[in-house]
């Protein structure tokens, strides 16, 4: 009987222990997402980017400059830069604000005009080094590629760069004696030579008509010729013509007067540098 009982008991375990496994069992596939899960996963989908990302990010790239970046900026530039420099007011004799300095106004022509420096800027060498060249000839001196390199690019901005005409530089040799000048050259900045510097300050005739005895060219103009310094006095200056020999070159005495047979091209001189603007 107890047999029995037992082998009740169990069966009756067993059929309700089935119908507890299959009724859990329907309860979890209720909650699962359906067979379709793609579509819920779709509602996360539609928050991202499409696949085309690039045209979702392009909302930034409105706000950055063209690829040609330096270009907008350098046109900027110009267009304050240029707003502020102009001699169209300009007149000979006057002078010009231009870079670091101030510069008289020598010859304006054809839309340029032609500037010297108010002032003697420094003082250095024609030629510091004697070599087999000649050292009084402009095309291979030490002071042209000073002036069209180290002093060009530490004084100008690239707007004001491009105010600067690179002219057709004529080199004379010495009226009085002959010495050799060297080639023409092609030029931002130079230095006056004999020839330019009693064009535009004075030529009392001296200087084609070789004295007898050739000292320094005093006249009315000596004044003229003076350059002015900060504080106050003067100072001799080089030009770019050859003195009495290749070694020397010629310069204007601190008073005015022209010295045609020049000082020895390793010598210190004033520096008075000069270049064709564009007025406009």
């Amino acid at each position: 009987m107890k047999k029995l009982m037992a082998i009740i008991l169990s069966m009756a375990m067993v059929v309700s222990i089935t119908a507890c496994n299959s009724d859990n069992g329907n309860d979890n596939v209720t909650d699962r997402p359906s067979n379709n899960e793609g579509n819920n996963g779709n509602e996360d989908v539609t928050d991202r980017p499409s696949e085309n990302q690039d045209n979702y990010n392009n909302e930034d790239i409105t706000d950055i400059p063209s690829n040609n970046q330096d270009d907008y900026y350098d046109n900027q530039d110009n267009n304050t830069e240029n707003s502020n420099i102009s001699f169209e007011s300009a007149t000979v004799g006057g002078i010009v604000q231009f870079g670091n300095y101030n510069w008289l106004v020598l010859d304006i022509q054809d839309g340029k005009m032609l500037v010297l420096s108010d002032e003697v800027l420094a003082a250095r060498a024609y030629n510091p080094l004697h070599s087999a060249i000649p050292g009084s000839e402009w095309e291979n001196s030490d002071m042209r590629k000073y002036l069209n390199n180290s002093f060009y690019n530490g004084n100008f901005t690239e707007i004001e760069k491009k105010y600067i005409i690179e002219e057709k530089i004529e080199n004379k040799n010495n009226q009085w004696h002959g010495t050799e000048s060297g080639n023409d050259t092609f030029d931002k900045l130079f230095l006056l030579s004999l020839e330019e510097v009693v064009k535009y300050f004075g030529d009392s005739g001296q200087l084609e008509r070789k004295p007898q005895y050739t000292v320094p060219i005093t006249d009315e103009f000596d004044s003229l010729r003076i350059p002015n310094l900060d504080n106050g006095g003067s100072a001799p200056w080089l030009t770019r013509s050859p003195g009495a020999h290749s070694s020397t070159v010629a310069d204007i005495h601190s008073s005015g007067k022209i010295n045609v047979n020049g000082i020895a091209t390793t010598s210190g001189g004033g520096v008075r540098p000069a270049m064709w603007l564009k007025i406009s």
